[in-house]
């Protein structure tokens, strides 16, 4: 089952919505309507086209709280964390090597 992660104003009001299946492209639907663009995740400026449309540091605290929230609920496991990334961790390490 698919998500779109989505918050109003504050990262308190953090919501996860369903998507509808990928056969009735409902995730590329969201996309378009809230930037006005259609979602390829192959495009090569897929990353311009996210940060000019969303706020990278947000959405890498939401990873992260989201992935500190499976720990805490027992799960031990990445794999077992959906929807969850560690992508933030990658993000940070990268960035700490470029200073």
């Amino acid at each position: 089952m698919k998500y779109f992660s989505s918050f109003n104003e504050t990262i308190k009001d953090f919501r996860v919505e369903k998507v509808p299946s990928e056969a009735s492209d409902g995730k590329d639907d969201i996309y378009e309507k809230r930037v006005g663009q259609k979602y390829s995740k192959t495009a090569n400026d897929i990353y311009r086209r996210l940060t000019e449309n969303g706020d990278e540091e947000k959405a890498l605290l939401m990873a992260q709280r989201k992935f500190d929230q499976y720990l805490k609920d027992g799960y031990g496991l990445p794999s077992k964390m959906c929807p969850c990334t560690t992508v933030y961790e990658l993000v940070g390490e990268i960035r700490n090597k470029e200073k």
